[in-house]
């Protein structure tokens, strides 16, 4: 069996791209016969291709035509297409190919992500965690400035959300609005510390990360706290790598406490042992 053949039996994404055409209203998806997909068929002859300058005939002489639909490949055109199924899906499954192509596609700064403010906001109170998921997750990808003013009241309402899923998603959002608009979290300080509190283990870790700024270094003391409990094998096995008690986590942590607490003699006097 080729390679082109074994990849092409793997891989089927009738029932995603089928969504897409569903919701967007994008014709010409399947082949006039009804059974392959034209997708399929595009990633067969591509791994069948012998070298990098027939790969990118290829695939200029499919980005020719009206209706391409690539991955890896920039196409502008699908953009309206991607914002139009965020905002028109109404299923669990819909959201999540939609929110899965507006982080791929909609990335650095496009101001197709914009036309999804509304509809996102629309989902961060949707009482499907899925949906919030898909939300959350998409977000972390489209963040800019602009978006991040609009969204960040909804997104700190989740911190308080009864999934710990979602209230770990909300803190990595927030992390990334800390990085294109950090005044917007100056007033919620409190409230986001709050969370090295939380009583599961991967909420505390992302909040780990949003707290390593230089007005959160009064949180040392908590986070050598945390550390310790870390180091006694106070978390559970799952946690656990060759028997050593969430590496990563001890090694962010002592990583994030030696920058907040270095240059800083009165915090490092205060340190516990």
């Amino acid at each position: 069996m080729s390679v082109g053949s074994s990849f092409s039996s793997f891989f089927r994404p009738s029932k995603v791209l089928n969504s897409t055409a569903r919701a967007t209203g994008i014709s010409a998806i399947r082949v006039a016969d009804g059974g392959s997909l034209r997708l399929t068929q595009f990633l067969k002859r591509l791994t069948q291709c012998e070298s990098r300058r027939a790969e990118l005939q290829h695939v200029q002489k499919e980005l020719s035509s009206d209706d391409s639909v690539l991955l890896g490949y920039a196409v502008d055109a699908f953009a309206p297409h991607v914002a139009a199924l965020v905002q028109r899906a109404e299923t669990v499954p819909d959201k999540r190919v939609g929110y899965t192509l507006a982080a791929l596609l909609l990335a650095d700064g496009s101001d197709f992500a914009l036309m999804l403010v509304n509809a996102m906001l629309k989902d961060l109170r949707s009482r499907d965690d899925n949906i919030v998921i898909f939300t959350l997750t998409a977000l972390a990808h489209l963040m800019n400035s602009d978006i991040a003013t609009a969204i960040t009241p909804s997104v700190l309402k989740l911190l308080v959300h009864p999934s710990e899923a979602i209230r770990q998603r909300a803190i990595v959002v927030l992390e990334c609005v800390e990085r294109c608009a950090p005044d917007l979290l100056v007033p919620h300080r409190d409230n986001i510390a709050a969370l090295l509190d939380d009583p599961h283990a991967s909420v505390v870790y992302a909040a780990v990360g949003i707290n390593h700024r230089n007005q959160y270094k009064p949180l040392a003391p908590r986070l050598s706290s945390i550390l310790r409990i870390i180091a006694s094998e106070r978390l559970s096995d799952e946690y656990n790598y060759h028997s050593v008690p969430a590496p990563w986590f001890q090694m962010r942590l002592l990583r994030l406490i030696a920058d907040l607490v270095y240059d800083d003699a009165m915090y490092r006097a205060s340190m516990p042992p």
